[in-house]
């Protein structure tokens, strides 16, 4: 079960889509643009936009809500080619293919604001993007416009990444 919070300054790893002209997107609701620095979370769970339905819910409050799966996702640790099954298969993969042909690059995005943590990822209601990965060096050259528009650096090494933005746990439940 997730854990309610209010929480400043959080770290998380995730995947995006990207795009030549250097917009990252969801990669599960690939008509979620990110824009350069802040971006709110929103529900749309009750919008039926995709066949299936995790949960049915009706809120009426900003996202992410303790009873719906809404909110910018960051995972504690580096996403893995298998991860848990309650984690989205658009999750699912290998680091040494970040900034490749699939579209999909891996990075760090930090949250904040009203959040849920659960054991393998937290969600938020603020987020943005803080650094960039790419596995080889022509993913980094097709990732740099991309790190230009949101202000952040592509890293080539993964464990540079890990070394400067590992997420650390977050702690403090609300009140």
């Amino acid at each position: 079960m997730d854990r309610q919070l209010e929480a400043t300054g959080f770290y998380g790893f995730r995947w995006w889509r990207f795009e030549s002209g250097g917009e990252l997107r969801s990669p599960l609701r690939t008509f979620v643009r990110w824009t350069p620095g802040m971006n709110t979370a929103r529900c749309f769970a009750s919008r039926r936009l995709l066949p299936w339905r995790v949960e049915e819910t009706q809120h009426l409050d900003d996202a992410p809500n303790g009873l719906c799966t809404c909110g910018i996702y960051g995972l504690h640790d580096l996403p893995l080619e298998q991860p848990s099954p309650s984690i989205a298969r658009s999750w699912w993969h290998a680091t040494s293919g970040s900034g490749g042909r699939d579209g999909f690059v891996l990075g760090v995005v930090e949250g904040w604001g009203r959040s849920s943590v659960g054991p393998h990822w937290w969600r938020s209601e603020f987020a943005r993007v803080r650094a960039l990965y790419g596995a080889t060096p022509s993913a980094v050259k097709s990732l740099r416009h991309v790190g230009r528009r949101y202000g952040v650096p592509v890293y080539r090494d993964l464990e540079a990444l890990i070394g400067e933005w590992r997420p650390q746990p977050v702690l403090a439940d609300v009140a």
